[in-house]
């Protein structure tokens, strides 16, 4: 007898645990889950911190509600893609579906730490989400904003629609 499905709710994108545990997911390397939860706990334990000294006069802020704010200034509405129609290869700006701008966000501040180099990735992940939070230039930001200018340059294709 077959195993009913799972019930899926078309509002859900995702929890704020599973959020936490996607960051770290995007942060590990060669499967060392645990330096990199120790890496987004020390990163996170700083930018509270930091934003605790900026606003004194306001409540601690946790560590989720920065992190939902760090991907909600990032997430992507629109992105091109490639469409190929009678031979040639046209951009098509295409809406970002909820769970690939979530994904998208935390690969691109994650990506954006990775390259700065010079301290260690606990503060360049920090010194990148206080950025972000702060609205304050910023790597992951700076990808979005070219995403968003390549689709509208290319709002001409839009009528060709995406896959």
């Amino acid at each position: 007898m077959r195993r009913p499905s799972k019930l899926k709710s078309k509002n859900f994108i995702f929890g704020e645990e599973q959020l936490e545990g996607k960051m770290v997911n995007a942060i590990m390397k060669n499967g060392k889950k645990s330096v990199a939860e120790g890496i987004y706990d020390e990163a996170f334990d700083s930018l509270v911190k930091a934003l605790y000294e900026k606003n004194p006069d306001e409540e601690m802020p946790k560590k989720r509600d920065i992190l939902l704010k760090c991907i909600r200034s990032v997430q992507p509405i629109v992105e091109v893609k490639s469409r190929r129609v009678g031979g040639s290869t046209f951009p098509v700006p295409v809406d970002v579906r909820p769970k690939r701008a979530i994904m998208l966000a935390i690969r691109w501040i994650v990506e954006a730490a990775r390259n700065d180099k010079g301290k260690s990735m606990a503060k360049r992940l920090a010194k990148e989400c206080l950025n972000i939070v702060s609205g304050e230039k910023s790597v992951a930001l700076t990808k979005r904003e070219n995403t968003h200018k390549m689709a509208e340059a290319n709002r001409a294709f839009a009528h060709y629609g995406g896959k």
